[in-house]
């Protein structure tokens, strides 16, 4: 039980910190860059989300499921997952990347759009779903944070005034 109790802390910690900085993060830019702008980066966060989820592809499912089996019963090793992940993350960012400029809007939009489409390559890169499997918690949550921590410095250090984009 106690185990349990553990377990569920890190989720709730690392669940309840990150959405908290992005909420920061959001309330931030919204009121730096204001509507126009904060809609266009809205727009390229929703097709970086697209991108992401044909990234993974349910890799990161069958990740979770096999580093919670024993390794003798496991079908899909660490290694072959970890790469199929990222190659496919470099296959749907390319593709994304120039088929972007088919979208009907303006250059710095596009351009814009790819920028952001780059966060589909570190996103290749997460093993959450190790940590999960393995149920290391304290890990995943630690990784979240690091990651929306960077982001929050990021924001932070880079957009100051509306014309930042």
């Amino acid at each position: 039980m106690t185990n349990l109790i553990k377990n569920i802390s890190w989720v709730t910690i690392g669940d309840v910190a990150t959405k908290a900085i992005a909420f920061l993060a959001t309330l931030y830019i919204a009121r730096t860059l204001g509507k126009e702008s904060y809609g266009l980066i809205t727009t390229a966060l929703a097709i970086v989300g697209y991108g992401y989820w044909i990234a993974d592809l349910g890799l990161s499912s069958i990740g979770v499921r096999e580093t919670a089996k024993p390794k003798d019963q496991q079908v899909f090793t660490f290694s072959e997952i970890a790469i199929t992940k990222f190659v496919l993350g470099i296959v749907v960012f390319l593709i994304f990347y120039f088929l972007s400029p088919l979208l009907n809007l303006s250059r710095q939009e596009i351009y814009i759009i790819r920028i952001f489409l780059f966060l589909i390559i570190p996103y290749s890169l997460t093993i959450e779903w190790f940590f999960n499997g393995r149920q290391l918690y304290q890990y995943h949550a630690l990784g979240k944070l690091i990651g929306k921590g960077f982001l929050l410095l990021f924001i932070y250090g880079f957009v100051k005034m509306q014309n930042d984009i």
